[in-house]
Parts: C-alpha cells; structure tokens; sequence
C-alpha cells in the first residue's frame, strides 16, 4: 500500500481507464471472497493452490508469446475479461495480500505497455491493499508486532519505491516484460514451496 500510495500520484493519468474501471469493479466483488477464505480457509491449502495456478499461467504465457512470435500474429485484449481477473485479484488481495499475480499476466498478456500497465496496477493495487488492510484489520487480524514491522520498514520501503521507479525508466519493453515473467515464476515457485514445506 505505502509503494502504491508513493508512485501513483505521478503515473493514476496514464493508467487506461477501461481496463482499470472493469478490474476495480471485479476487484471489490472479489474483497468479501478473499475475506471469507481468510478468516475460515486453510491459508497454505490456499497458498499451494495460487501457487500452482501462477505457475500455469506463467508457463501458458511464455508459450503463446513463443507462438505468437513464430507465427507473426497479434494478441487482442478482451475487455470482458478484466471483471473475472479482477475478482480474482481482489480475492487474493483480502486472503493473501497478493492482488498482483492475475492482473500481471492478464494485462501482459493482452500486450499493454510499459506505462500504461504499470500505471493500471499501482492504481488498482492502492485499492486493493487498502482494502486488504481494513478488511483485515476490521476482522482482527492484524496485531501490535506487525504495525512495529511496518513502521521499521516504511522508510526503506519509500526509498526502494522511488529507486525503482527510476530504474523502471531505463527498462525497454521486451526487458519489463522478461523481468514480470521472473517476478510471477519466482513468486509462484515460492508460493508452492513454502505450501509444501509447512503441510510436511
């Protein structure tokens, strides 16, 4: 929330409205889900299943970029599908505090660029963790050591956000696209691993 909360003053005009209306709309149905599965789940149960699912999708992206390349077509976006994605993102943002997976692939997937995808995430992502955050927060889950947490790494936090937010500048497209697909693998493997580790 503070990275979104410190980048998304200068990038919320570059962020296409369509796209960032629908994910915001299938963002909020997807809140009380992720709440729901929060509070009654099995949070590694969940965390296995999200974990191979980013995996999937990681790996499916990777392939139809290699096939769209090969064969000289062209991704259209469907704008439909942004209200699916975005309950999905919304869910994971109240259960897991992870909105991002979903809505990376997607908007990777449809070929938005650089900015303009960057812009639609940290604009979505400042609703979603707030609204992870007071959802949880509001159910009790959220004690004294974590606020000291979050108050020991807030500054290094802004400072990382501003570093990497010019560094972003330096990025051409085919090399922020690569570096989402690490992110997502890395993320999902993780994600996987650690659901493993604590079930044995």
């Amino acid at each position: 929330l503070l990275v979104s909360l410190v980048l998304v003053p200068g990038l919320w005009r570059q962020a296409p409205k369509a796209p960032l209306a629908r994910l915001t709309v299938g963002s909020m149905l997807g809140f009380p889900i992720g709440l729901v599965i929060f509070l009654h789940a099995s949070i590694d149960a969940v965390r296995l299943a999200v974990g191979l699912i980013i995996l999937f999708f990681a790996a499916w992206l990777v392939l139809s970029r290699t096939r769209t390349v090969a064969e000289g077509n062209t991704r259209t976006a469907h704008g439909w599908l942004a209200v699916p994605i975005g309950v999905i993102s919304g869910a994971m943002s109240t259960s897991l505090a992870m909105p991002g997976p979903s809505v990376m692939l997607y908007l990777s997937a449809s070929g938005m660029a650089k900015t303009p995808l960057r812009a639609t995430t940290l604009c979505l992502f400042t609703l979603s963790y707030a609204a992870a955050l007071a959802l949880q927060a509001a159910a009790g889950a959220i004690g004294m050591v974590i606020w000291q947490t979050v108050a020991l790494a807030a500054a290094p936090t802004i400072i990382g956000a501003i570093a990497g937010h010019r560094l972003s500048a330096r990025l051409n497209e085919r090399l922020f696209r690569a570096i989402i697909l690490i992110i997502l693998f890395v993320t999902g493997s993780y994600t996987t691993f650690m659901a493993i580790l604590t079930r044995l």
